[in-house]
């Protein structure tokens, strides 16, 4: 069994990493499905007065709050359409003051009013009034509490308001709150801890206060739990991950664990001369948006522990703003009194959608729906597909895309807004967008009740509702979108993965549904005949309790991931610590998130990487960069096919290469390189070497050469050239291929025996050749004592006269005989290729002949040729005197033993 634990990081952690441009790549699986970025705004309304919005949660109302009226708008009509308005009239404001609180109480019911005591209840479900004032209550603030609006006086009195019956009274508990001696203010209640809790703020720092249900009805003793944060601005509460968050008057943002509230708290953002006006978390827990008054929007996202900042000019000094979930959308008004919505964008790969269009990231497209809100999002991967689009208006339409380097460090895929190409729609099946009661493909628009679930396998389109009568069914439409085959279906649907080749789970908390439509399913799948030529099998799993969802795989593994942070991967391998799981099918990889940092499986290997992994192409681990521009999407990549290729998990180089040249032949080259240079800075071991030579030996010569060539030039150290030139690649092969610069480099630092294979090639065919520089190189090889290389280099050089180059280094032609040996007995000890001395014997006659008796006769000692060491001191008078001067300087020498016999 493997226990896999991520390890919590710092939030703020910067990542070492190679930055990529992401273009016109194979896209797969989204990991990041809860994270939403702001992305585009449009306008509502001109003129409001509106100084509150609030969004009922589990509604699709938002109240707006003006001094004199509150309008009800409809969430789901893209104007924001007003569907009620209660204007109070000239006696109730004069007598009771302008509107000042706004307060959702339950799921029927909001309250708004006057500081005065004025209480005003909304039904919600059929929009109704109710009035009354209370003279005695002065409102501070306000809380909803176990279907009773709360509220606290200036003088820190709580009492609960009943608003359940025709009558608006006051329950007869009443409270003083006397452990602080400051008016409590920021009051949230929050049912979903572990005991409803009052979060507030009272003594300058955070205050919990737990009230059970019955201390609305008899009086009981609350008591205060203090945070150790000091000075905070405003708090919000995450009740899944049990995190309380704070903002504070220098701008920063922090959180501290509910469970250790005295422990230090953990920087999250901070903004430099600003403030936070708005701060919450959406209501799946997982995103904590906040709003500075210059207009930064900061995500914290809490899958991944990673903060993302975005500038957005309009909420500079905005008046008030709530965030609307049904939409994913703020909803705001400037300073221009305009009422505003903020479109957030779902990350779909180069695709993203918001609640109104979907956008083409890497082609700059705009797709605006017919439908709204969007709530659901599908790409069909197995599409063929020619970018069919009927242009309604279009801007720059002879512009061409940019061309752009696949390795700078960050790259804005959508920088130019006067680039977007505004209307255009969609005549495929590219994708599919899906609203509550209807869905989109391309231009057409089918309505069907209590879509739950959308996605695309081999063409087809599954469809999953759940309808007001309670029945949950599965829909099928074949590529024209015509409904083949409608079943029920056993269990309700949170999640939807699929391994993009033959899988579909669905997923409830308790159980999982496999669609297959493999052909070797399984025989406990239950088949079913969809149209001719096409069956498939299901089969229901029970997977405990609070699964999140299955993630299946190519070879039909499913990966478990539950809500405690768990996963169960195949044969019983469990890992702890996980935020998501995504597969990427291309390269049929499993990515486990954990906090900051991700684990990737690929044939049974796991191996851990630092960072956040948002999804995957082909070949890279992509990631978004964590401030961008509002209107931008900016991603970047770590590219990990280099560790794949060097290790040939499961021996799928080959399939795993070809793919990589047909899908992105543009990078083809340089990912092959960067693979040799991360071999090379990571000092191969025999298996890594073998898998670099079998994909160089798989590729023609041309292809290995130019590929070496890229590597060569990335290796930027002298140091990790030479150590590429030494490991035991067929050098002969492309030594030819290589240009000018890259020759003159491997006859620098091949080692020896790659080096002579090289020399000998040219030397069998009588062939030279003309390097530029290389008269520069043998003579600094001279100069370093490496002869015998730059010997044979000049062997199979055109017009190069090795004697003559020889001759104007006097540092070597005037050594002395002892200096001399010192010279031949290192380079041969470095450079000896046959240990059979015949190119020291052919350097030392060459030397001989020339009149440089001393160097040939410090050869012939090295190699102990008696009789060329006779004829040298018997026929140059120079060398017996030097000789005879280095038998009385070094007597103890073995050379010694050989020159006497000749000089007595």
């Amino acid at each position: 069994m493997i226990i896999i634990n991520g390890d919590v990081t710092l939030i703020n952690d910067n990542f070492s990493r190679i930055y990529m441009v992401i273009v016109n790549v194979h896209w797969s699986n989204w990991s990041m499905a809860s994270l939403i970025i702001p992305f585009s705004s449009r306008g509502i309304s001109f003129n409001v007065e509106y100084i509150s919005i609030v969004k009922f949660p589990f509604s699709s109302i938002a109240a707006c709050i003006s001094p004199n009226s509150i309008d009800f708008r409809s969430v789901n009509n893209y104007q924001y359409e007003t569907i009620k308005t209660f204007t109070r009239d000239d006696f109730s404001l004069k007598e009771h003051g302008p509107n000042q609180w706004i307060q959702f109480v339950n799921r029927n019911n909001i309250a708004f009013g006057t500081k005065s005591g004025l209480i005003n209840i909304v039904n919600l479900s059929n929009f109704s009034i109710k009035s009354k004032h209370f003279p005695d209550i002065e409102v501070s603030s306000t809380f909803c509490a176990h279907n009773h609006l709360a509220v606290v006086s200036p003088q820190n009195e709580l009492v609960f308001v009943n608003i359940e019956n025709d009558d608006i009274f006051i329950e007869p508990p009443k409270y003083i709150i006397d452990f602080t001696t400051t008016t409590i203010h920021h009051t949230f209640f929050y049912h979903r801890l572990k005991q409803p809790t009052l979060a507030c703020i009272a003594e300058n720092k955070p205050c919990f206060i737990q009230i059970p249900k019955s201390a609305t009805k008899t009086k009981k003793k609350l008591q205060p739990n203090f945070f150790s944060i000091d000075n905070p601005t405003a708090l919000s509460v995450n009740p899944s991950r049990e995190f309380l968050v704070t903002s504070h008057p220098d701008g920063s943002t922090v959180f501290v664990s509910l469970n250790y509230p005295n422990s230090r708290p953990i920087l999250v953002s901070k903004c430099e001369n600003c403030q936070i006006l708005f701060m919450r978390w959406t209501y799946d827990d997982e995103n904590l948006i906040t709003i500075t008054s210059d207009g930064n929007v900061s995500l914290f996202e809490q899958s991944s522990y990673t903060v993302y900042l975005i500038k957005v000019p309009e909420l500079v000094d905005l008046k008030c703003v709530d965030f609307d979930e049904t939409t994913n959308s703020l909803i705001f008004v400037n300073k221009e009194k305009e009422l505003r919505v903020v479109e957030f964008a779902t990350l779909k790969h180069d695709f993203i959608y918001t609640s109104s269009f979907i956008y083409d990231i890497t082609n700059k497209i705009k797709f605006p729906q017919k439908i709204f809100p969007i709530f659901h999002f599908a790409r069909n991967t197995n599409s063929i597909f020619h970018n069919q689009y009927s242009i309604k208006n279009k801007s720059n339409e002879n512009k061409s895309n940019k061309e752009v380097n696949q390795e700078v460090n960050e790259e804005l895929l959508n920088k130019d807004s006067e680039n977007v190409i505004e209307e255009k729609v969609l005549i495929d099946n590219k994708f599919c967008t899906a609203s509550l009661n209807s869905f989109q493909v391309g231009d057409k628009v089918v309505e069907l009740e209590g879509v739950k679930g959308i996605k695309f396998l081999k063409n087809y389109l599954f469809v999953f509702t759940f309808s007001s009568k309670e029945e949950l069914k599965m829909h099928i439409f074949d590529e024209y979108i015509n409904e083949i085959l409608t079943i029920p279906f056993p269990h309700v649907i949170h999640s939807i993965e699929t391994n993009y080749l033959d899988t579909l789970t669905v997923s409830c908390h308790s159980m999982y549904t496999i669609i297959s439509t493999s052909e070797k399913m399984n025989d406990d799948h239950t088949p079913i005949k969809v149209a001719d030529n096409f069956f498939l099998g299901m089969k229901t799993n029970p997977a405990g309790h609070q699964l999140l969802n299955a993630i299946p795989t190519k070879n039909h593994s499913i990966y478990l991931l539950y809500s405690n942070g768990t996963a169960k991967g195949p044969s019983s391998n469990l890992f702890k610590n996980v935020r998501y799981i995504f597969y990427q099918p291309d390269a049929d990889l499993v990515y486990i998130q954990h906090d900051n940092s991700y684990s990737l499986i690929k044939e049974g290997h796991l191996t851990q990487f630092k960072g956040v992994a948002c999804f995957a192409s082909l070949v890279d681990t992509v990631f978004l960069m964590k401030s961008f521009n509002f209107g931008e999407i900016v991603y970047a990549s770590e590219l990990i096919a280099p560790y794949l290729l060097i290790n040939n998990f499961g021996n799928t180089n080959s399939a795993y290469i070809h793919q990589i040249g047909n899908k992105m032949p543009a990078r083809f080259n340089n990912i092959l390189a960067l693979t040799v240079v991360s071999g090379v800075k990571s000092l191969f071991d025999n298996k890594k070497l073998t898998n670099v030579k079998t994909i160089l030996d798989s590729l023609d010569s041309e292809k290995s050469a130019e590929i070496l060539a890229i590597s060569i030039l990335k290796l930027d150290k002298n140091s990790l050239r030479e150590q590429l030139m030494n490991y035991d690649l067929n050098w002969n092969r492309y030594f030819k291929l290589f240009d000018s610069s890259k020759q003159k480099l491997c006859l620098h630092y091949l080692k020896p025996k790659l080096f002579e294979q090289v020399i000998l090639n040219f030397v069998c065919n009588n062939e030279k050749i003309s390097v530029e520089g290389v008269f520069q190189l043998i003579e600094q090889l001279i100069i370093e004592g490496k002869i015998l290389r730059s010997f044979m280099i000049s062997t199979i050089i055109e017009n190069a006269n090795f004697l003559n180059i020889l001759s104007y280094i006097k540092k070597v032609t005037e050594m002395s005989l002892k200096a001399a040996i010192e010279l031949f007995e290192r380079d041969r000890k470095q450079f000896n290729i046959k240990d059979d001395d015949s190119t020291l014997k052919f350097l030392g006659s060459t030397l001989g002949r020339a009149n440089f008796s001393i160097l040939s006769l410090a050869i012939f000692l090295v190699i102990n040729e008696k009789w060329k060491i006779s004829a040298i001191l018997q026929s140059d008078k120079s060398a017996l005197e030097e000789a005879i001067l280095y038998c009385n300087e070094n007597s103890d020498s073995k050379y010694v033993e050989l020159i006497k016999p000749f000089i007595e």
